[in-house]
């Protein structure tokens, strides 16, 4: 068996010995190494670059309609008899506003009967008719309130059920829509005798429509949710008004309209301020960011820059920039709003505001073209980018591997090299200590 223990025969520290001469590929390796941390950490924030501008496209296409430049709000819309909410397309005034009726779905219960399980001795047919349909309930020998009442309930959009009132059992039916077309209809014209549901009292609760006044005109619902009863409102109707009525005042909102591009441009700074953190490059601290010599990024950034400085003059007004409009860049290229002037605008000519932003040929359209460039998943250059370097990464990789097994197969042969020496020599060391021993006894004799 070979000797494998480092230098026990000729004291070289074998391991050692082959460190060193394999050093060279050691360094190779971590030259790659190093190259594939630097290509990660660049392919990584390119990704996060990529949705950080993600993030500014979803900004602007949340202001891209002119009824996002029409921002209204509404005094006293939340009261004791209804709530209002408005939208862009709403009418600023004043609206005198009263709840008439509430809507209500049909509620009829049938005839007093002492059990709700017992044999009603009915034969026939019982035909209800809800919602424009007519359904028709056999009745037989030995069925009950309750079997009646499973059986009503099959139909689509009707309830079902037997109540113990307090003199007796009375067999419940109502509409589950609101409304007066969801009216329950009961012809029990065939069946051998009655179920109560067309006496006087059956009705409990009539179908009806929820009625308001606005200014003294009626509008009529369904439910108690108005949708546009004036264009842009949306009013929930709570409870009886009486005899009085709630002032609701709409007015525009100029500071929701801020809100919103202020959305915009915190988005569009966030991603100014990550590309120049990671550009930063200070040779004397040992700094150096992922951005820095990515062209790409640096071509993307100067883009944005282009489209936020351009001039629109194709839109033929006098508010054709967002610097006029009071969205100001600063020497770092980050932008900000400056409210007053902002406020001027809206006040003189929302109409060229909106224009500015969500016309054919204005800045919405022209920055979100432009990200395209950018950020499209398939051929955008930064996706581009990402993809070259994450394919130099698997390249890498597989270079590094190729080395390792050559690393490997040098390091073997080297130590059955060494334990080959180790070997010859231990051998020859003991022929040295048999002639010596050979010679000294000669000597002696």
């Amino acid at each position: 068996m070979p000797i494998t223990v480092d230098g026990a025969v000729s004291g070289i520290d074998t391991s050692a010995l082959i460190q060193a001469i394999t050093s060279g590929q050691t360094a190779q390796r971590k030259t790659v190494s190093d190259r594939i941390s630097l290509f990660e950490g660049r392919a990584s924030k390119i990704s996060e670059l990529i949705g950080k501008i993600g993030t500014m496209t979803d900004a602007l296409e949340g202001i891209k309609e002119i009824s996002d430049f029409r921002a209204f709000s509404a005094t006293n819309a939340d009261n004791d008899y209804f709530s209002v909410a408005v939208d862009g397309d709403s009418v600023a005034g004043s609206y005198d506003i009263k709840v008439l009726d509430l809507a209500s779905s049909e509620t009829r219960a049938g005839s007093i009967e002492s059990s709700k399980t017992a044999d009603l001795g009915l034969t026939g047919t019982l035909a209800l008719t809800y919602d424009g349909t007519t359904s028709n309930i056999a009745v037989g020998s030995g069925d009950s309130l309750t079997d009646i009442a499973s059986n009503i309930n099959d139909i689509d959009g009707l309830s079902a059920y037997v109540m113990n009132t307090t003199t007796g059992y009375r067999l419940v039916v109502q509409g589950n829509s609101s409304g007066a077309d969801y009216a329950v209809t009961f012809d029990e014209s065939a069946l051998s005798g009655s179920l109560g549901f067309n006496d006087p009292g059956a009705v409990i609760r009539s179908a009806s429509d929820a009625r308001i006044s606005i200014n003294g005109l009626e509008v009529t619902s369904s439910t108690n949710r108005f949708t546009d009863p004036v264009p842009g409102m949306t009013l929930d109707a709570e409870a009886l008004s009486g005899t009085a009525s709630t002032t609701v005042t709409v007015a525009s909102d100029p500071d929701a309209i801020e809100a919103r591009l202020q959305t915009f441009v915190t988005a569009y700074n966030d991603v100014v301020n990550y590309v120049n953190v990671q550009s930063v490059y200070d040779q004397e601290a040992g700094i150096r960011g992922p951005f820095v010599g990515e062209g790409a990024v640096s071509r993307v950034l100067g883009g944005l820059r282009d489209i936020i400085g351009t001039t629109f003059s194709s839109l033929g007004q006098d508010y054709d920039s967002l610097s006029l409009v009071g969205i100001e860049t600063d020497r770092n290229g980050k932008l900000s709003i400056d409210t007053d002037k902002l406020q001027d605008v809206l006040s003189d000519a929302p109409d060229q505001l909106s224009n500015l932003f969500t016309g054919s040929g204005g800045f919405i359209a022209a920055m979100l073209d432009r990200a395209d460039v950018y950020v499209d998943s398939s051929d955008g250059s930064l996706y581009n980018r990402k993809d070259t370097l994450e394919e130099r990464v698997s390249d890498m990789n597989d270079r590094l591997d190729a080395m390792d097994r050559r690393m490997a197969t040098t390091q073997a042969r080297l130590r059955r090299q060494f334990s080959a020496l180790e070997s010859l020599m231990s051998g020859l060391q003991g022929t040295s200590n048999y002639l010596t021993s050979l010679f000294s006894t000669s000597t002696s004799s």
